[in-house]
């Protein structure tokens, strides 16, 4: 069976975010919080001409935030792409937003809000981290599961 990083583009593009996505909708049940789905799930265009602000709309509605879901492998990193942080932190100037980050090889999940999340995500300099990039041109920050429940934000 081969792991999900080793699978081509076009069969990780049609699972990608579902294990995460479907560990949080069971969580946010088992926990009582309501939830109704406000992100675009995979649309039938390109959202290659879609502003990011817009191409990057939070997962899920609650009443008191927006929520992206995020997962991890086996790795267990997390992958944060700067321009969908940005466009996160736009739609955190309207209504708080959390990340609901899964970690699927441990089958656990935390909760956090972008507000905590963004700190850790600077340089000393004041910008974001780039550690690595997506498809050789797209920055993003990485930020392991150890870095998360070791203390360094509260993460419930």
């Amino acid at each position: 069976m081969t792991t999900f990083a080793e699978r081509n583009w076009s069969e990780r593009e049609t699972m990608l975010g579902d294990p995460a996505e479907t560990a949080f909708t069971n969580w946010a049940a088992d926990t009582g919080l309501p939830i109704v789905r406000y992100g675009l799930e995979r649309p039938p265009i390109s959202l290659v001409n879609v502003p990011p602000f817009i191409r990057y709309t939070p997962d899920f509605l609650t009443a008191n935030s927006l929520v992206e879901v995020q997962g991890c492998g086996q790795d267990q990193t997390f992958k944060f792409k700067h321009d969908k942080l940005w466009a996160l932190v736009t739609w955190d100037e309207h209504t708080e937003v959390c990340l609901w980050l899964w970690n699927q090889p441990q089958n656990t999940g935390h909760m956090v809000a972008l507000t905590d999340l963004w700190q850790y995500l600077y340089n000393g300099t004041g910008t974001l981290r780039t550690d690595g990039m997506f498809d050789g041109h797209k920055p993003y920050v990485a930020v392991t599961w150890l870095q998360l429940t070791g203390g360094r934000w509260d993460v419930t």
